[in-house]
């Protein structure tokens, strides 16, 4: 019995160092988008304030801002340059937001289509 107590220590060891590990590559991936919103914001600003009408950087900058969606902030830089892109190209813009509800949106959460996206 002490022998089969004795691996699932050594099983809990591992678990534990690979959890770790996995709390560390998560913290330098939100250190990394955090970064990436800090550089992209005035990326946004920029788009906006000039009128910039260039949709293919415009789209770019959309791809970018989508992996910066983990964080509240990175999420905030998308929406406002969707709702940009909108008034140029609503359906560039209904696609960017289609790609953001399949890789950010929950499985788990119900649709909810009598709703404004701004309340989901």
């Amino acid at each position: 019995m002490s022998k089969s107590l004795g691996k699932m220590n050594i099983g809990n060891e591992a678990n534990g160092m690979v959890l770790s590990r996995i709390g560390d590559l998560h913290r330098q991936m939100v250190d990394v988008a955090r970064l990436g919103v800090t550089q992209y914001g005035p990326v946004v600003d920029k788009i906006i304030a000039s009128g910039c009408r260039d949709v293919p950087h415009i789209e770019r900058t959309l791809d970018y801002l989508l992996d910066l969606c983990c964080l509240p902030s990175g999420v905030e830089l998308f929406r406002r340059l969707c709702r940009y892109l909108w008034d140029i190209d609503a359906a560039g813009a209904a696609f960017y937001v289609q790609q953001y509800r399949e890789m950010w949106d929950s499985e788990d959460v119900p649709s909810q289509p009598n709703r404004p996206a701004d309340e989901r």
